[in-house]
């Protein structure tokens, strides 16, 4: 936000919180510091604010603001396709870099890993790409020099993951150089979590069919846990995210041995 806005009256606090919760529910975050900045409050007013949005169970904590506590459903995978594109794309980027050509791959779903098949398509070559994104599979179907890979199941709205009984014993068969995977959280702790119970026995098997983890979040997903915890964060061999972790994190991060790409 560019011009502070000054409330005054009684119905100061209740004013400001109301468009808080309308920025939030529209853009998908706003940060400590953005509302200190867009209301000219303290950094502890805006804490506050922050507590209180909280208690309404409408908003969920996450690094360093909120974002909204909704069902995960079609319409929150589409808003999510048009949330921190520039980080993201930076983020892609690193990932890119990582993949060396001709290696075999294997893609998680999600908005951010859709932004990640566009680098790896546009930097890398003869890549064997195991994916279960049908939106992925078709996109990078494109490159005539890439092989794409799809389990058989069902395709899921909204963000077209392929998902079903038989994608786990499937993915247990195969074998990766790299699984590139994203998280709907990641804890202080260093719990790796995700949206929907669903996707943690595909997760689980493609993790343990893969040479290396590279896991992928922006900040949004830091410090919170997302409904179903899926693994332990010292299970990953690359890290990369747009932000400063925090001090427990690093920690976690630093004792395991995972190497850290953060901008």
């Amino acid at each position: 936000m560019s011009d502070s806005i000054l409330f005054t009256g009684a119905d100061k606090k209740l004013r400001r919180q109301e468009l808080l919760l309308e920025q939030v529910l529209r853009t998908g975050y706003v940060s400590v510091e953005e509302i200190s900045r867009r209301f000219n409050v303290t950094p502890q007013t805006a804490r506050r604010d922050l507590a209180d949005l909280l208690a309404t169970g409408r908003v969920r904590r996450c690094h360093g603001g909120m974002t909204p506590a909704v069902p995960f459903d079609a319409m929150t995978r589409r808003v999510r396709r048009s949330q921190n594109t520039a980080a993201k794309r930076r983020i892609a980027d690193i990932v890119a870099d990582l993949v060396h050509d001709e290696s075999s791959v294997y893609l998680d779903s999600g908005s951010t890993m859709e932004i990640i098949a566009e680098a790896l398509a546009s930097k890398r070559r003869g890549l064997t790409v195991t994916t279960t994104s049908a939106r992925i599979a078709v996109e990078l179907s494109e490159r005539e020099d890439f092989i794409v890979h799809v389990p058989t199941g069902t395709v899921r709205g909204g963000d077209n993951s392929i998902v079903g009984e038989s994608v786990a014993p499937w993915l247990q068969e195969q074998r990766f150089d790299i699984l590139v995977m994203t998280a709907g959280g990641v804890s202080e702790d260093g719990g790796i979590s995700i949206d929907t119970p669903i996707e943690v026995p595909i997760l689980t098997a493609a993790v343990a069919a893969s040479s290396r983890v590279i896991l992928a979040v922006d900040a949004t997903k830091l410090e919170f846990m997302a409904p179903e915890r899926l693994m332990d964060i010292s299970k990953i061999n690359d890290f990369v995210t747009n932000t400063r972790l925090s001090r427990g994190l690093m920690n976690r991060v630093s004792a395991a041995g995972i190497n850290l790409h953060s901008f």
